[in-house]
């Protein structure tokens, strides 16, 4: 399956940059600002106030550099996702970081943005951490929509039987039931499609993980 990204998705996108090197924190948000017009980016120097910054807004994309990720046991990276759940969190690596790279794949982040930064790299490592967001909240949207739909189906069904002696009131809460019924159904094609799409950008985001932390390991000493 070939998917176009396409343009991002609707404006603001909110994004936390946390950087402790001063030349990456400037070079990187240039990038994105140069080559994804809108984009509302909040930068941050240390651990202590990108913590800072998650308690105060949320974030659909949280892109920082893996030491700062890693500190205290990768806080960062989990309170980010207790606030965000389906919200992506991209690491910055040079070959020095591979094995604090290689601690955070295990730990589960989106992506990896190997420095010296290429800034065709970085865009797209953004613009797809932003569809995977959209994606995961669509698809968690709906699953919410068919649940209450089938909650609703099934008092309807209990509400024909209970009137079941009255002919105008059985036809319209079979209506009823019908008309649910096939809202499920729609939403239940929606959800498989964008599960569809999901799985393949997930899996891609994985083979792309894989990618870069190996070009981190290639380098060398």
């Amino acid at each position: 399956m070939s998917l176009a990204l396409g343009p991002v998705p609707p404006l603001p996108l909110p994004v936390l940059i946390a950087e402790s090197e001063p030349v990456l924190l400037d070079r990187l948000p240039r990038a994105l600002n140069d080559r994804i017009p809108g984009i509302a980016l909040s930068l941050c120097s240390s651990r202590k106030d990108a913590m800072h910054a998650l308690t105060l807004s949320r974030y659909q994309l949280v892109v920082s550099d893996v030491a700062l990720a890693e500190a205290e046991n990768f806080s960062l990276l989990r309170r980010h996702r207790d606030y965000q759940p389906f919200a992506p969190f991209i690491v910055t690596a040079e070959r020095e970081d591979r094995l604090l790279a290689t601690r955070a794949v295990e730990y589960g982040i989106d992506d990896i943005i190997v420095n010296p930064i290429d800034q065709v790299q970085a865009e797209n490592s953004v613009r797809r951490a932003m569809w995977l967001y959209q994606m995961r909240v669509m698809m968690s949207q709906r699953i919410q929509n068919l649940d209450k739909l089938r909650n609703w189906r099934a008092i309807a069904n209990v509400t024909e039987t209970v009137g079941a002696l009255v002919d105008e009131r059985v036809l319209e809460m079979q209506e009823t039931v019908d008309a649910y019924q096939r809202t499920i159904q729609q939403i239940e094609t929606s959800l498989k499609y964008l599960t569809g799409v999901a799985t393949h950008f997930e899996t891609q985001a994985k083979t792309r993980i894989a990618e870069n932390l190996n070009t981190l390991w290639r380098f060398r000493d």
